[in-house]
């Protein structure tokens, strides 16, 4: 029977270090992501809008234009400022409770998506210069 508690025990003991490991992973590299976003679309929100206003510009790229910031006038009406924030509010809508490994996991597939918006905001940018 000590055997048993003994495994279990140092089977939970493994558990939670990877939880803890991989949440704090996963954290650091979503604040990363949310930071980059964030600080990209702020910079350059006023630069996408006179692209919307802009007749040159095609219809297909106003569209991917209003798809690129639309999250992130979404957030900046919430009063989300700050990739903390940010951070916070998708954890609250993946998950309720005490974020796991999973909570965090979803959250960096998101923050690639985020990289994913960054880039084609650039692309977006250099195209047309």
């Amino acid at each position: 029977m000590k055997k048993l508690i003994s495994i279990l025990s140092a089977v939970f003991i493994a558990a939670a270090l990877i939880n803890f490991i991989g949440v704090s992973y996963f954290k650091q590299a979503n604040i990363s992501s949310f930071k980059n976003y964030s600080t990209f679309y702020e910079k350059n929100m006023e630069k996408f809008d006179t692209l919307l206003n802009d007749e040159k510009i095609s219809e297909e790229t106003k569209n991917e234009i209003k798809e690129l910031t639309g999250m992130y006038k979404a957030f900046k009406s919430n009063g989300m400022k700050n990739s903390k924030e940010m951070i916070e509010f998708h954890i609250g809508s993946i998950r309720k409770g005490t974020p796991t490994i999973g909570t965090y996991y979803q959250l960096y597939k998101f923050g690639r998506h985020l990289d994913e918006q960054v880039k084609a905001g650039e692309n977006i940018l250099k195209n047309i210069k």
